[in-house]
């Protein structure tokens, strides 16, 4: 009888535990799983991971999951050196990152330039490409510059075409 009261204890525990499981954790459970030895997730073998889950966001419009994967303050300037930069805060970062994913690329398909939105190319992007990687730890799809650090991926900086 006490042997069938723990074991019952013990799947409601693990019941309870899986029900309050979020994306975050999913993420970082995921990215722990492209470890070294030791057990610490490594920058390179986690970006996937990160990024399927940023284009996610991205494509369902989830903004507190968005705003979640962002280093604060977020660094955003124009495309020219001598720009100025904004450190955009938590009061401002939601309208900012809509008109930062808002904004358009330009790109050649076959000759014909097409324009499409930042949030269209990133729900595109399935695989980080090679070319993406800046360093070791850090890697740009186009006008986002994301940054492996302790332990996680961040989105620490954006590039806003002016208007």
């Amino acid at each position: 009888m006490k042997l069938a009261a723990k074991t019952l204890l013990l799947a409601l525990c693990c019941a309870s535990s899986l029900a309050w499981a979020t994306t975050a954790t999913a993420v970082t459970a995921a990215s722990t799983s492209a470890s070294t030895p030791a057990g610490k997730p490594t920058a390179k073998a986690s970006a996937q991971v990160f990024w399927s889950a940023f284009r996610q966001a991205v494509a369902q419009g989830d903004d507190a999951a968005l705003q979640s994967m962002v280093k604060l303050p977020l660094l955003v300037r124009g495309e020219m050196d001598d720009d100025p930069v904004q450190r955009v805060g938590r009061a401002r970062l939601k309208h900012m990152l809509h008109e930062v994913l808002d904004q358009p690329i330009f790109s050649s398909e076959g000759g014909a330039t097409v324009k499409r939105s930042l949030r269209e190319v990133i729900t595109r992007t399935e695989q980080l490409p090679a070319r993406a990687w800046m360093t070791p730890t850090s890697f740009r799809v186009e006008q986002l510059e994301f940054q492996w650090s302790r332990g996680q991926w961040k989105l620490t900086r954006a590039y806003l075409s002016p208007a």
